[in-house]
């Protein structure tokens, strides 16, 4: 689990995450630019099957994905 890319590009996108996290504490949402990365990284995808676009990953994947991402910020994951 820990070798799947979508675990690497979770890790790979908390630094700008991170640089966000004041800008949309203060506005009261997501920045447009970490709600692109995480959009285009497919993390808001996960559980959606392939037939409409979702990567459809193992759970474990997934979780592992939104806890990397949620130690950044928790509220990416509520997008």
């Amino acid at each position: 689990m820990s070798t799947h890319p979508l675990i690497a590009t979770a890790y790979d996108l908390q630094p700008l995450i991170r640089k966000h996290l004041l800008e949309g504490e203060q506005r009261a949402r997501l920045v447009k630019e970490v709600v692109s990365a995480v959009g285009e990284a497919g993390l808001f995808r996960l559980f959606a099957p392939r037939e409409v676009g979702g990567l459809e990953v193992p759970p474990p994947v997934a979780l592992a994905a939104l806890e990397i991402i949620s130690a950044a910020n928790p509220a990416v994951r509520r997008r």
